[in-house]
């Protein structure tokens, strides 16, 4: 009796532990109906085991493929539910000059008039400011290795050829914020940087990730901000999170989803507004300085390093030595 196998591949595919659901279905209808389709039968690793599925056909190696591609399409589809876990940024917390220039941004902003009661409690701490590029979705020490050798790769064979060992210094000028609402709605308000070659890396960095299957498949402009308020951050947020026992989510733009506890689709938006136009004005061409930017990073949302009291990091990689 002849057992097949993936064609050019091992007939085994990892699915992280919290998806593992998704592909045995209730009652195990999904993996099922996979085993009618595509004559295959499928092998789950025990519970508790964090173990990659088995695929096993009598009929051909083509069958253990369409089982196979069956399978990692539902795993792409069931992350697009899940919020991000992770994103890829350029540090800018390592500068000690150019943090000094975002505090006395902060200190400035206080002693505007009319500025929300919890201002500090909404603004980036200097300890985590960045360039967002792209979010991600790992879910495991799997997803997080496959990040780590993708990005260190795409330094590898993309990002370096660009700079060809020059050092990249930019300039981080000027306030924005995000969405087309009036500035006195705005959720996020961030500085920007008008780098050409900065700009291009971080494109290629998403355009590359998007392959793995780890973040969004939907190309997009990569808008480089470095956040200064954020209204996600808020204590009356906070305080509403833990009243409701809700999860908050953050997207790129600042918005918050927010999820029943267990729950994996969002049941209800919900957001806050700040009014910033009087920071907006004041501060529309504010210049936080020059920094040299030598290194991105993967970090975990949400989490804050005991030490460094910045993002914990998952990857580092630096692309000018």
């Amino acid at each position: 009796m002849a057992l097949f196998c993936r064609k050019n591949s091992p007939p085994r595919i990892y699915v992280p532990p919290n998806l593992l659901g998704r592909v045995i279905g209730v009652h195990g209808s999904v993996a099922k109906k996979l085993e009618e389709t595509t004559n295959c039968r499928i092998i789950f690793p025990p519970r508790g085991q964090d173990k990659p599925i088995e695929i096993i056909s009598q009929h051909s190696a083509n069958s253990v493929e369409r089982c196979y591609d069956s399978i990692e399409l539902i795993v792409i589809e069931a992350r697009k539910k899940m919020r991000f876990t992770h994103f890829i940024m350029f540090p800018l917390s390592l500068d000690e000059n150019f943090k000094q220039c975002y505090k006395k941004f902060q200190d400035e902003v206080r002693n505007l008039k009319d500025i929300p009661d919890d201002l500090d409690s909404i603004f980036m701490t200097p300890e985590k400011i960045h360039f967002t590029i792209v979010p991600l979705w790992l879910f495991s020490s799997e997803d997080e290795k496959k990040a780590r050798d993708s990005l260190r790769q795409i330094v590898r064979d993309k990002l370096k050829p660009i700079l060809n060992g020059e050092q990249l210094k930019i300039q981080v000028k000027g306030l924005r914020h995000f969405g087309g609402e009036e500035p006195s709605m705005a959720r996020v308000v961030w500085a920007k940087s008008d780098c050409g070659k900065l700009q291009e890396m971080a494109q290629i960095i998403a355009d590359e990730m998007r392959k793995t299957g780890l973040t969004s498949n939907k190309r997009e402009k990569v808008t480089l901000h470095m956040t200064v308020i954020n209204t996600t951050y808020s204590k009356e947020r906070r305080n509403e999170r833990k009243t409701r026992k809700h999860k908050i989510i953050d997207t790129q733009e600042g918005e918050e989803i927010i999820q029943e506890v267990g729950q994996v689709t969002s049941a209800m938006k919900k957001t806050r507004f700040i009014d910033a136009t009087a920071i907006l004005e004041m501060f529309k061409d504010y210049d936080f300085g020059e920094i040299e930017i030598d290194q991105i990073r993967i970090c975990q949302m949400g989490g804050t390093d005991e030490y460094t009291k910045g993002y914990p990091t998952v990857s580092m990689h630096k692309f000018v030595e």
